[in-house]
């Protein structure tokens, strides 16, 4: 696959994963300012993940559905309830990864599109904004 391919369907499957991440998060808080600034950055994830999938379309690279085991893995880990501090602390651990991951994507597939460099780096700052967020409840 080309460099746009891998770089929108990583970030595609992030955004996702981090709408999932602060949509389970904004359930558990309280404090109405930080239910609203996750609330924002629930939908910063989401039209990263709309953008990703909007050019993938664009470039008739959409891939099928997550396969079986796949499904069945993500299925388990949203049924799991860790303590609140305990998901607080993981959510920010993978914003963590996926600031790496990002970093790696961007200079493995430099010669991706500027489209597609410009949607990571908005995930990237995304998840930077994550763990300033996460940081009050650890």
């Amino acid at each position: 696959m080309g460099a746009d391919y891998e770089i929108l369907h990583f970030l595609k499957e992030n955004a996702k994963e981090g709408a999932k991440k602060v949509t389970k998060l904004t359930d558990m808080i309280k404090d109405k300012k930080t239910k609203e600034a996750l609330k924002l950055q629930k939908k910063e994830y989401e039209k990263i993940y709309d953008a990703s999938i909007a050019l993938l379309m664009e470039k008739d690279e959409v891939r099928k559905k997550l396969s079986l085991v796949y499904e069945i893995a993500s299925f388990i880990h949203t049924k799991l309830e860790p303590s609140s501090s305990a998901l607080f602390s993981l959510a920010k651990e993978k914003s963590n990864k996926n600031i790496v991951e990002i970093g790696k994507k961007m200079n493995e597939y430099k010669e991706a599109s500027s489209t597609s460099l410009h949607l990571a780096t908005k995930l990237l700052q995304v998840e930077e904004k994550n763990i300033d967020i996460l940081k009050k409840f650890i």
